[in-house]
């Protein structure tokens, strides 16, 4: 079993220390391990892991160590090198990796279980895929695989092999090894893949910027603008654009929209773009068997002063008739965020809220308003 350790020279340190503080404003970056496995198989019970990569701070430099079991002799190599790792693993507080909530975990749990090893506590995991694939309307991409990521924020790598081609370039290497060969770029070829796999992932972390929206403590200096602007019909409309400077930069712009809502963020900026609606809406009452539809005037009126009104000219209202009206300008939400609410019919998803200055004048309820509208909508 080898250790290899180098010395990285490729980060920014300050810029990751931003990045992970927006992620938890308490932790430290020499608190983060990242980590990636490479193995003969994906069933723990059918194969074993040969190499894991790590990356970490010491003094802001950014080491790399690599955990190797190539002694094809020694039947107890795999498990030196997951005692190694765990060791060094257990002075972390949190563990950063691609996808591995789903394998590399309970892979080498299985593998220390599989290997007489007592059982030990991982730190606290960080999935960038999970936080990559929860923000999936944003970035829009055709799938989500590590490299995909890395293409989406402008990250390269010299590797050009994939873990599954490995396998029998490991085969291979313990086999030319015990015949005394020369498996120079066999080796060469095993560690440069882990290696790009493992020192892209602080870079990945980038996702993380991206994850602040999810922070409703971030919303905090909301401000907003109404603008006169045009509808597809070429009707003129009023916008209120919504503004929120986050804590950390994003890498590059993402947007998301549709008919009733636009979110647009670029660099530290969070920006929900809506209109504001002229017209007549509904306020529909909960409790519609206390009420007549009075089909006449279009309105429903409680039953403790329906003695006034003729019998002939109600009915008893139902949940879609149970409503008054009201003109006025509106904004629309996802759900009942801001109330009173009003619909154009009971059923609908969208309802809308005045555009009044009571909301205007509440920087609580503007925060709340855009947090659950965007949070919603993504």
């Amino acid at each position: 079993m080898q250790i290899i350790t180098n010395t990285l020279d490729t980060y920014t340190y300050h810029e990751l220390a931003d990045i992970l503080h927006s992620y938890n404003n308490t932790a430290a970056v020499s608190d983060f391990l990242f980590f990636d496995i490479e193995t003969t198989g994906f069933s723990a019970r059918n194969s074993m892991c040969y190499l894991i990569g790590c990356v970490s701070l010491n003094n802001e430099n950014f080491i790399i160590k690599q955990f190797f079991a190539d002694n094809p002799s020694d039947c107890d190599d795999e498990k030196k090198m997951l005692t190694e790792f765990m060791h060094f693993a257990s002075g972390f507080k949190y563990i950063v990796h691609f996808n591995g909530d789903v394998f590399d975990i309970p892979y080498l749990k299985e593998r220390m279980y599989i290997n007489g090893m007592p059982e030990h506590q991982f730190p606290e995991s960080i999935d960038l895929f999970k936080k990559s694939k929860s923000l999936s309307p944003l970035f829009k991409l055709e799938n989500y695989k590590q490299k995909t990521i890395e293409h989406f924020l402008g990250i390269n790598r010299s590797d050009k092999s994939d873990g599954g081609e490995l396998i029998n370039v490991y085969k291979q290497y313990l086999t030319g090894k015990t015949l005394g060969k020369n498996v120079t770029s066999e080796y060469n070829m095993l560690l440069l893949h882990n290696h790009d796999d493992v020192c892209n992932l602080p870079f990945i972390c980038h996702v993380l910027s991206y994850n602040q929206i999810w922070n409703e403590e971030t919303y905090k200096s909301t401000s907003f603008s109404i603008t006169d602007g045009y509808a597809f019909n070429n009707n003129p409309v009023k916008e209120i654009t919504f503004s929120i400077t986050l804590p950390c930069c994003v890498p590059k712009d993402v947007s998301y929209g549709n008919d009733l809502f636009y979110i647009k963020l670029s660099k530290n900026l969070l920006k929900l773009r809506t209109k504001i609606h002229e017209c007549e809406l509904k306020y529909f009452y909960t409790d519609y068997k206390n009420y007549y539809y009075l089909p006449d005037e279009d309105y429903a009126i409680h039953k403790s002063i329906s003695a006034f009104v003729d019998k002939s000219r109600r009915i008893p209202a139902k949940a879609s008739t149970c409503y008054s009206k009201k003109k006025g300008s509106f904004i629309a939400q996802p759900a009942d965020i801001v109330t009173p609410s009003f619909k154009n019919d009971n059923k609908d998803n969208i309802s809308y809220f005045e555009a009044s200055d009571s909301f205007f004048n509440s920087p609580q309820k503007i925060n709340n308003y855009v947090y659950k509208t965007i949070t919603s909508l993504l």
